[in-house]
């Protein structure tokens, strides 16, 4: 925030004084407005130049906290995450990305502050030289009290064989160098994905594996989730569903994304009876869900504070945030519709005169399809575009009438008809007299 906070001033107060400096004529003494201004304006820019340049000065650890966030709570929007990325540079190459924890086998609950130190120290001299080690020591972060999180990446975005195969080589490696200072962790891996916006689902996995994992699981060394899963019977969410429902209710059709969803739920709670473990993993996926329908709640952010929900609770969680998710989307789009429909009203309260006035006109002047005006006048105004034209236009022909200096000709042609007898027989239509007979009961 503080980045685009000192761009976004900076840049046009800049130009602004680019403009104001300007030869004076008079070699006078007296500073001119100009100069005044100028001066002021330059302060301006160089306090915020001075943010800038702190900003930049701490923009790798701005960017290790980008990918933290990234990782551990994911970000609203696509659209976000790719503009923050794109600023810092911290774009991840195209390919399969995925979480891989780095475990170890002390549990801080269980320690009194003096071993809780140390271990800490010994966590962080690790992350020091795994990230000493590695080709991108900012994929490396601090993610929770006894792990160390990793985004692996290959240039492959559909080869998952590839991208486990090297993923347990560049385990192997670091491994070797943990090994000489003889450092015994255990490694649990998330599934990788396609999109980078999508890592925190993975980081969800390799966190539950890790936590779930027995004494005879860690022995392995490496225990993926996928292997992990497929131990036990699976339930069915894949990440298309997922994506799918966050459309819907950003859409704002709640309906269809409430049914949906309680189908996926009656098939994995109700028909499959899925084991406790894997209950507790589906369970982990809808908080990942509700953190993308509701990115500014902190309540089931954080992983290592997550209530044990029933599950009943959690359906209705999810289906709470459909629900505000679908109606913020509806309020936002019926306020953009209600400013347009207003200015369209406006056009149409400018123009009624125009003969060459059309539902085809309005759409090119207003950038829209014939179609969706259509629809808009009649679901948000009431009434069809021609007879909101044909209203208007008799109401203004009402009050030329009075105007006894035009005839009945001139009315027609300043209300916005063609012709005549067109007026006269949308007028005798609307008010079941003709405008003559308006006019003489006057």
């Amino acid at each position: 925030a503080a980045i685009y906070f000192s761009r976004a001033n900076a840049d046009p107060l800049r130009h602004l004084s680019e403009k104001l400096t300007v030869p004076q004529e008079s070699p006078s003494r007296r500073v001119s407005p100009y100069d005044s201004l100028n001066r002021a304006v330059e302060q301006i820019i160089s306090s915020k130049d001075t943010l800038e340049s702190i900003v930049a000065r701490h923009k790798s650890k701005i960017g290790e906290a980008y990918y933290y966030r990234l990782v551990k709570y994911g970000f609203e929007s696509p659209g976000e995450m790719n503009s923050l990325s794109s600023y810092l540079d911290k774009e991840l190459p195209r390919g399969l990305y995925g979480i891989i924890l780095l475990n170890f086998y002390f549990e801080p609950a269980d320690m009194d502050r003096a071993i809780m130190e140390e271990a800490r120290t010994l966590k962080l001299t690790v992350l020091e030289l795994v990230r000493s080690a590695s080709p991108n020591p900012s994929y490396w972060m601090d993610l929770d009290s006894n792990s160390i999180g990793y985004i692996f990446c290959t240039d492959s975005s559909e080869d998952r064989e590839l991208w486990f195969s090297r993923a347990t080589e560049e385990i192997g490696r670091i491994n070797q160098i943990l090994f000489r200072h003889d450092i015994n962790v255990f490694w649990t891996v998330g599934d990788p994905v396609n999109e980078a916006y999508n890592l925190n689902s993975s980081y969800l996995q390799a966190r539950l594996v890790m936590e779930e994992s027995t004494e005879e699981d860690k022995k392995r060394g490496v225990i993926c989730y996928e292997n992990f899963s497929l131990e036990k019977e699976q339930y069915n969410l894949p990440m298309e569903f997922l994506q799918k429902l966050i459309l819907l209710g950003k859409s704002g059709n709640y309906e269809l994304a409430r049914e949906l969803f309680l189908e996926n739920w009656e098939e994995n709670i109700k028909k499959k009876q899925i084991s406790a473990h894997m209950l507790k993993l589906y369970l982990s996926d809808l908080r990942g869900l509700i953190n993308r329908l509701r990115p500014d709640s902190m309540e089931f952010s954080d992983y290592d504070h997550l209530p044990e929900e029933e599950p009943s609770l959690m359906k209705d969680r999810v289906l709470a945030a459909l629900e505000n998710v679908s109606r913020s989307s509806q309020e936002n789009k019926k306020s953009i519709q209600d400013k347009l429909l207003e200015s369209l009203y406006d056009y149409i309260e400018q123009n009624y005169a125009d003969p060459n006035l059309t539902l085809s006109s309005l759409s090119r002047a207003f950038n829209r399809s014939e179609g969706y005006l259509s629809h808009l006048f009649k679901q948000q105004g009431g009434e069809n575009f021609y007879a909101l034209l044909e209203r208007n236009r008799l109401s203004k022909s009402t009050e030329l009438l009075d105007d006894m200096s035009l005839s009945i000709n001139e009315v027609a042609l300043k209300s916005g008809y063609s012709n005549v007898r067109t007026y006269r027989r949308a007028f005798k239509k609307i008010k079941g007299i003709s405008p003559t007979e308006y006019r003489e009961n006057r």
